[in-house]
This record gives C-alpha cells, sequence and structure tokens, in this order.
C-alpha cells in the first residue's frame, strides 16, 4: 500500500478505494494500516504529500499553488495549513530558508 500511495499521492485518495484495493473493509484498512504504519491513512499521505513539495520548494521556482496541485492538496491555503502544521513554518519560510 506504501508504493501504491507514493506513486498516486497526487491523486484523489479515497480511503474506500484504498481499502477496496487492500480488499479490506474500511474500517479494517484503517485498522491494519494504522498499526503497521503507527499513523491514519490520511495522515500519512499528507506527509507524503507534504514532502514532495518541499523537494519541489527546494528545488524550483514554481509557484506554491502550482506546488499544492501537482502534490495533491486542494489548493494553496491546504498546502500551506498542512505544512505549517506539521513542518511549524509555512511553505515561503521553508522556501526561504532550504533553496538550492
Amino acid at each position: 500500500m506504501a508504493a501504491f500511495i507514493a506513486e498516486n499521492y497526487a491523486q484523489k485518495l479515497q480511503l474506500s478505494k484504498l481499502a477496496d484495493i487492500a480488499k479490506m473493509s474500511e474500517s479494517r484498512f484503517k485498522h491494519v494500516f494504522a498499526k503497521t504504519f503507527t499513523t491514519t491513512p490520511g495522515r500519512y499521505i499528507t506527509t507524503i504529500r507534504l514532502n514532495a513539495a518541499r523537494r519541489l520548494l527546494e528545488d524550483t521556482d514554481d509557484l506554491l499553488a502550482d506546488i499544492a496541485t501537482a502534490t495533491g492538496f486542494f489548493d494553496q491555503s491546504h498546502m500551506t495549513r498542512a505544512f505549517k502544521t506539521l513542518r511549524g513554518i509555512t511553505p515561503g519560510e521553508y522556501r526561504r530558508r532550504h533553496k538550492q
């Protein structure tokens, strides 16, 4: 499942679809996933998306809105909220500190 998420993080990944792929009910999938990865499926997907966004922030001059769309977030503000929550700084601040 981790490989599927890593390859498809930019797509809309619904819990029901992930559970179907794993051939489990949604509740069973959430339980097994949380036990295996020590996080929820949603939080795992957000982390994968934020890691991809982080790389784009470091390596490109793409607009934040374009990075948000390319990494599966609804929009720039959605990415910014998630980034700030998990990284403690905004994507713009991160880019300024880590741009190569």
